[in-house]
């Protein structure tokens, strides 16, 4: 197996979609678009178009040079087909809340100009990393909308992330304290016996 990934820039899977066919009709950028869908957007107040205007325009710099205007167009994509085939999807979290182009574009539900949150929260060229956008969907809709990214983006751009995490045995004590009903106080005791740092392995041969 000889592969190179490149370490240099983030890699998207190609616009796909209607947004793919609106780019190929009217030969915009992904910028371009994403400038377009804010202004027109219902979210959009026109008694407030100079703020509004200044905001935008300062947060799509920053994602254009630093490249991310296609993971916001894919993002809104997914969620648009999800809600649209009814797998509402919630109102966003995480840093992701600063945007007020992901506000208006509606990946998220959090007025960010009204909250006071700050867009160098979820993108600044100080930190170059790829932007948090946490979308959740609720079970009964998940496999289907993953379904949907697999069929839309390509199966070989899609897949599975997990993440494992292991407490030490004073914190396996505790969580079973609370699983078992067993008191706290009496639970708190005996993890006071137990070495800082040991292992759930420790404790049990202990």
């Amino acid at each position: 197996c000889d592969v190179e990934l490149r370490q240099d820039r983030s890699l998207f899977p190609s616009i796909c979609g209607d947004f793919a066919e609106r780019m190929k009709q009217t030969g915009e950028s992904a910028i371009e678009l994403l400038r377009h869908l804010c202004k027109t957007s219902e979210r959009w107040d026109k008694s407030r178009e100079e703020e509004y205007g200044e905001r935008i325009e300062e947060e799509l710099s920053v994602i254009e040079n630093m490249g991310f205007p296609e993971y916001l167009l894919i993002c809104k994509d997914v969620i648009d087909w999800a809600n649209s085939n009814g797998h509402t999807s919630g109102s966003g979290r995480g840093s992701v809340g600063g945007s007020f182009t992901a506000y208006l574009i509606g990946i998220h539900s959090a007025h960010s100009i009204d909250a006071g949150l700050p867009f160098w929260r979820f993108l600044n060229k100080e930190r170059v990393s790829m932007p948090d956008i946490d979308i959740d969907f609720p079970p009964s809709g998940r496999e289907a909308v993953i379904r949907h990214i697999a069929e839309t983006f390509g199966s070989e751009n899609v897949c599975g992330i997990g993440t494992s995490h292991r407490i030490q045995a004073r914190a396996c004590i505790q969580n079973w304290a609370r699983l078992t009903g067993t008191d706290m106080a009496t639970a708190s005791r005996f993890t006071a016996t137990v070495d800082q740092g040991a292992t759930f392995k420790m404790l049990m041969e202990r």
